[in-house]
């Protein structure tokens, strides 16, 4: 088992995962959504705001490369709706906010909402989150799968390359290339779906693991560049012993040489 190629395939897929943040959202409706909706009078929201909104939504929908289609197919429908009404004293503000469904919106009214509803509301945003929860964590498996397979053929070459000519067969190399295409692929699609469903399902930890990935990432390819110098040399050192031992007169003339460097 290729330890080094297992470790810098999960180490390399896990920060891959993050949340959408309103600065890097370019749809204008789903802009002017974050900015506006729910307000009753007043400007338009500050960016730190919008941001408070968005996190609003399900964190399955906030994760993942497609999240902004996601949140706006999401919004599409919903209401930013008050939980205790702005004409009985309630705020713009993030906590007194819930998306929920438009036509529900309308029909409460201006009654407060009540606890029990909060909760139904909340339950019914996270299952219409579950599809592109799945979706996400689906992507980013074959994404991994893709990353690591394509890593896996970069350390198969350098270990065929690295071994001394005629040490390993053609059926060999074949098979080190297949076995590195496996692991790097099953490591990589592994790390990259469970560090997705992580997000997804436990925020707090994922920012956790994306925070210490990148020491472990350095500090991975220390050793494989170390490795890849160590072995490199190790090449060198046999390749020269096989071939003055089959050309002994060539090791005769290069001790002679060397002998003449060092007397001048």
């Amino acid at each position: 088992m290729n330890k080094n190629l297992i470790i810098t395939a999960i180490a390399e897929n896990v920060p891959k995962i993050r949340f959408l943040d309103v600065s890097e959202i370019e749809s204008p409706y789903l802009l002017e959504r974050l900015a506006r909706g729910g307000i009753r009078e007043g400007g338009a929201r500050s960016i730190m705001e919008m941001n408070e909104i968005l996190e609003l939504m399900p964190s399955g929908i906030l994760a993942g490369k497609d999240a902004e289609l996601n949140a706006i197919e999401f919004i599409r429908d919903k209401d930013i709706s008050h939980i205790i009404p702005y004409s009985h004293g309630g705020s713009n503000d993030a906590e007194n906010l819930v998306f929920e469904d438009s036509s529900a919106n309308r029909t409460r009214g201006a009654r407060e909402i009540s606890d029990n509803e909060l909760d139904d509301i909340r339950e019914q945003n996270f299952h219409e989150s579950l599809a592109a929860i799945q979706e996400s964590i689906c992507s980013a498996a074959i994404d991994g799968l893709i990353f690591g397979a394509a890593l896996g053929v970069g350390y198969a070459c350098f270990e065929v390359r690295t071994e001394p000519k005629g040490k390993i067969s053609q059926e060999e190399a074949s098979k080190i290339i297949t076995k590195n295409i496996i692991q790097g692929g099953c490591a990589g699609s592994l790390s990259r779906s469970i560090s997705a469903a992580i997000f997804e399902f436990a925020p707090a930890l994922g920012e956790v693991l994306g925070f210490i990935m990148p020491p472990i990432r350095v500090l991975n390819w220390v050793v494989s560049i170390s490795g890849f110098v160590s072995r490199t040399y190790s090449k060198s050192q046999a390749d020269s012993a096989r071939y003055y031992a089959a050309n002994p007169e060539d090791l005769t003339l290069f001790r002679r040489r060397l002998q003449a460097l060092c007397i001048d």
